[in-house]
């Protein structure tokens, strides 16, 4: 399922759609540009036609490879139609190459999410409990051109890489992605879960412009399908719990070297967003969510987990490689969407 509209502030400013995507039978691409990049949305079109030629562009394992070609030789093309270096910079790279870059990969037996920048990991377990992960950066989230640049002072994202998630098919039955103009939807205003849960495109796409004013960014949502999943033993559900637990500690400690460093940084003013509960409910909180990045950057991210389980069954995990340092995870907001598959 892949849908894309534009946001109502954007269509009251005439702005195009700065959001783009792409997907293949293995891979899901989004693109969210900058809104105050000038030409952002030319940025997104290009890179898309571009990296759509390259070989094997739904490989996970050339995924960042391909990505850093397509900047390396849009950047060369277009270095001889500007004087200098800053101007490069300032008048093609800032106006034209600001955007996040998510993508999502359907492996064998897990999938698996690349990020650079801000957005929404949307995942569906075996339960269909719909949960969705916040990654923000207050208003200067990372973009992979900030590589390019050389005047830009502070630079902080320079060295940032991509981060990368994995979730085991045998927990989670689907996994997508989501630019951050999703939010109406993960705070529940929308009531558009249903859809999401059905994988119901069209009708996802007709209540996104019934409500068009609840949707101020353009939003772009893409999930694959997946399968049923193979029921799995009571010992490999121990272990998970297991695993989660310890999990669990790990980010606690790096949530707080993470404030420890964005103190240093920027003083008083916190970048690191708080998770906050956004809708009641009559359930309580029995589930955990467990999330390990593969990579971790120097820089400071926050990713919230707004998870809707279904009252007591069990815990949700997301399996991750690495350390999870400068992400910070909250469950935030809980409800029965089970209900919402079956109709209201």
């Amino acid at each position: 399922m892949l849908i894309n509209s534009q946001g109502f502030e954007h269509f009251l400013q005439h702005v195009n759609n700065q959001d783009y995507f792409y997907e293949t039978p293995r891979m899901l691409l989004v693109l969210d540009g900058c809104s105050s990049g000038k030409y952002s949305e030319v940025g997104t079109r290009l890179f898309t036609q571009l990296f759509s030629r390259k070989e094997e562009n739904d490989s996970v394992e050339k995924f960042e490879s391909n990505v850093k070609e397509v900047f390396d030789e849009l950047v060369e093309m277009m270095r001889k139609y500007y004087p200098d270096q800053e101007s490069l910079e300032n008048e093609f790279i800032m106006e034209n190459l600001l955007f996040t870059i998510i993508a999502c990969f359907d492996c064998k037996d897990k999938f698996i999410v690349k990020m650079f920048g801000d957005g929404y990991i949307i995942t569906q377990n075996e339960w269909s409990h719909l949960s969705y992960m916040k990654f923000s950066y207050g208003k200067c989230p990372p973009y992979f051109a900030y590589k390019y640049c050389e005047h830009l002072n502070p630079n902080k994202f320079k060295n940032y890489e991509f981060k990368t998630f994995e979730f085991d098919k045998k927990t989670f039955k689907s996994v997508g992605i989501a630019s951050d103009g999703i939010l109406p939807i993960v705070k529940g205003s929308a009531q558009m879960d249903t859809y999401i849960l059905k994988k119901d495109g069209i009708g996802l796409q007709m209540a996104i412009r019934m409500q068009n004013q609840a949707f101020a960014d353009d939003v772009t949502i893409a999930i694959f399908k997946g399968e049923e999943i193979k029921k799995v033993s009571p010992d490999e559900k121990s272990k998970s719990i297991l695993d989660l637990d310890k999990s669990l500690a790990e980010l606690e400690d790096d949530m707080e070297e993470d404030r420890a460093l964005e103190k240093q940084l920027f003083g008083d003013e916190p970048i690191i967003r708080k998770a906050t509960d956004t809708q009641k409910s009559s359930s309580n909180l029995t589930g955990k969510t467990e999330v390990k990045p593969v990579e971790s950057s120097s820089a400071n991210s926050s990713a919230s987990h707004v998870s809707k389980p279904n009252n007591d069954l069990s815990k949700t995990t997301v399996k991750p490689v690495g350390n999870a340092s400068n992400t910070s995870i909250k469950a935030v907001k809980h409800e029965d969407t089970k209900k919402d598959v079956g109709g209201k």
